[in-house]
């Protein structure tokens, strides 16, 4: 284990056995060991999520991190000058409204977050 390590990289294999050691005997204590605290196990309960993605990944032929297609430029600028422009601002009144009701509250906060997107075609 890394006990609090953070600079050092662990390879997919020792990653791999750790878990597999760890899910072996989960509830055996360790006299020599520390035990973990809680952003100890957070950071590794992270990593080891990264390196199953990596490998799965990997594992389909993708590259990682996967790459969305973007339009071009003149499509977007296009999209804006027609669309863009009147749609944004439905979506930030809508979203704005939404705002204002609790029931509302949670649709209205992502509506605004994704305004960029009403907005210019992301």
């Amino acid at each position: 284990m890394l006990h609090g390590k953070s600079t050092q990289t662990l390879s997919v294999r020792e990653l791999e056995a750790e878990s597999k050691a760890r899910d072996d005997a989960p509830y055996q204590t360790h006299s020599s060991a520390s035990p973990e605290t809680l952003s100890q196990m957070r950071q590794r309960t992270r990593r080891e999520q990264r390196v199953r993605l990596q490998v799965r990944f990997r594992l389909e032929g993708q590259p990682y991190p996967l790459s969305r297609p973007t339009l071009g430029l003149p499509v977007r600028l296009i999209y804006f000058a027609f669309i863009g422009l009147w749609f944004g601002f439905v979506w930030l009144t809508l979203g704005v409204a939404l705002c204002l009701s609790l029931v509302g509250l949670p649709l209205g906060v992502w509506m605004l977050r994704h305004l960029d997107k009403a907005f210019a075609l992301w």
